[in-house]
């Protein structure tokens, strides 16, 4: 809002011009517009692959709170799309048919190629960063990965960038 200065003869010698903090409500605003599209468009999809579809488009129009993120589903080994994705059988690579493994759904703000962002890996306690998943997937609970932690492909995830101190798995 603008308010004339007035000087002591009565005349306009300036102008205050009031203005109201938002950024917060801004950013608020934003990340609550991104869970209700997440919501809507999951909502309205007709298979799951129609729900990965509508996550990565919601979060590709908010590239200020997510600027990448690397999508992926949890499966048993012994699934067909394990098969049909590697020429081993689970069997070859595990010795248990019931290891779970993370296949890429896809990627924000990061392309496919990048050698982070691996197809598939197991979830095992203790290796690398599919240790980190396996505890965000079976304790249902965000886990902060930071500092030594750090998978070496996350830290400089994207070239030119400063190079990155902390990720979240969820």
């Amino acid at each position: 809002m603008l308010a004339p200065i007035l000087g002591t003869d009565g005349r306009a010698i300036g102008v205050l011009d009031q203005f109201a903090e938002v950024t917060n409500e801004t950013i608020a605003e934003r990340r609550v517009r991104t869970i209700v599209r997440i919501g809507e468009g999951s909502a309205s999809a007709g298979s799951l692959h129609d729900v990965w579809t509508q996550i990565l488009r919601a979060l590709n129009e908010n590239t200020h709170d997510v600027p990448f993120a690397m999508l992926y589903s949890v499966k048993n080994g012994d699934s067909q799309e394990f098969s049909s994705r590697t020429s081993e059988t689970p069997s070859q690579s595990a010795g248990n048919t019931a290891e779970k493994y993370c296949w890429l759904e896809g990627v924000v703000g990061i392309d496919e190629t990048n050698p982070a962002t691996v197809e598939s890996f197991r979830l095992v306690v203790g290796e690398g960063f599919g240790g980190y998943c396996l505890e965000a997937w079976s304790r249902r609970v965000a886990v902060l990965i930071e500092g030594s932690a750090m998978p070496p492909g996350l830290v400089q995830l994207i070239p030119g960038r400063t190079p990155y101190t902390r990720a979240i798995v969820w």
